[in-house]
């Protein structure tokens, strides 16, 4: 994940944690819950689209690590003879 997709996740997460803050507040009116509900939602596809570009960085890093890393020996199955 870059910094500007961190900040991006970061701002994202506070504002949905603001959203659940105003809900949970019980003054407001049906119309002004269904529209923080909704921007509630935006705002989760927002925090889910950047954890899955995170993942998938992480992910593409794993594969690099795993193919720069010195071949191990197969392992052989537990009813194989082992020599030495």
């Amino acid at each position: 994940m870059s910094t500007e997709q961190s900040v991006n996740f970061e701002k994202s997460l506070k504002k949905l944690e603001d959203i659940v803050n105003t809900m949970e507040d019980e003054s407001l009116s049906l119309e002004l819950m269904i529209e923080r509900y909704e921007e509630g939602v935006k705002t989760v596809k927002l925090c889910e689209k950047a954890l899955k570009n995170a993942h998938k960085q992480l992910e593409t890093i794993r594969q690099k690590n795993s193919n720069q890393t010195p071949s191990q020996p197969e392992e052989t199955a537990d009813d194989e003879i082992r020599l030495f």
